[in-house]
């Protein structure tokens, strides 16, 4: 079985960098060396990479969704703490109230 042909891509820089008024950049003593990059091996290999990376960003998701709830339902338990005393307070200045002399 033979092996299939690889081919390799330049990557070049494709922007210039423009800085903010204020900050000053010094330009690179040498140029950046240019990356090679392989081409993928089969058109599948792509496919499963980014079912793999589709993967972990639904497990973090996950995680994520998780702690939100986590936290709303602290809030939750935190908002009725909140009433309660608010209710508790104006009981008491409602008691108050009613047993001022003139």
């Amino acid at each position: 079985m033979q092996e299939p042909h690889r081919e390799t891509e330049l990557v070049r820089p494709s922007a210039q960098i423009i800085a903010f008024p204020g900050i000053v950049l010094t330009a690179p003593t040498e140029p950046e060396p240019v990356q090679a990059v392989a081409a993928p091996e089969h058109p599948t290999d792509r496919l499963r990479r980014a079912l793999a990376s589709l993967d972990v960003a639904l497990a973090e998701q996950r995680e994520a969704v998780t702690k939100w709830r986590g936290a709303l339902a602290a809030l939750n338990t935190g908002v009725r703490a909140l009433s309660n005393s608010m209710t508790t307070l104006h009981g008491q200045v409602n008691k108050l109230g009613t047993h001022r002399q003139d």
